[in-house]
Parts: C-alpha cells; sequence; structure tokens
C-alpha cells in the first residue's frame, strides 16, 4: 500500500500531465484487480470440479457402480420364501 501511495504522491508533480497518468495509473490497479479477481474465479471452478467428481468417484467406490436398464432385466428375479 506505501508503494502504491509513494508512486500516486510522485505522479503530482510531473506537471500538466499529471492528471492524466493519474488516470492511467488507476486503470492499472483497476485491470490488475479484474485479473486477479478473474484468476480466483477460475481456481474456484477448476476446484469445485475437482472436488466434485472426487465425490462422485467416492460415491461409486461405496455404493458400487450403478444398474443400468438391461442389466436389471437380464438379472434373475431373487424370490422370498
Amino acid at each position: 500500500m506505501h508503494l502504491i501511495e509513494m508512486i500516486w504522491n510522485g505522479l503530482g508533480g510531473v506537471g500538466p500531465q499529471a492528471m492524466v497518468l493519474k488516470i492511467c495509473f488507476m486503470l492499472f490497479l483497476v485491470a490488475l484487480f479484474w485479473i486477479i479477481c478473474e484468476f480466483a474465479k477460475h481456481i474456484i471452478t477448476v476446484g469445485a470440479r475437482f472436488l466434485t467428481d472426487a465425490l462422485r468417484y467416492l460415491a461409486v467406490v461405496v455404493r458400487g457402480w450403478p444398474e443400468g436398464p438391461e442389466e436389471e432385466r437380464s438379472k434373475p428375479k431373487e424370490t422370498v420364501r
């Protein structure tokens, strides 16, 4: 934060172009913040997909592979005595 304040105060003594330089500096900071937020969103999305897949595989390991309609028809029916 101190570095940003030093740059901001240093841009003030440049002359009449100081306002343009400060606007460019603010746009740079906004763009940097945007990039960081997009990167965080991407990491969260990838992590959520990875977690979802991991939980699906865990469910298959715990419960076994779900049977499809073809496998249910070909199985002999068990009778209860």
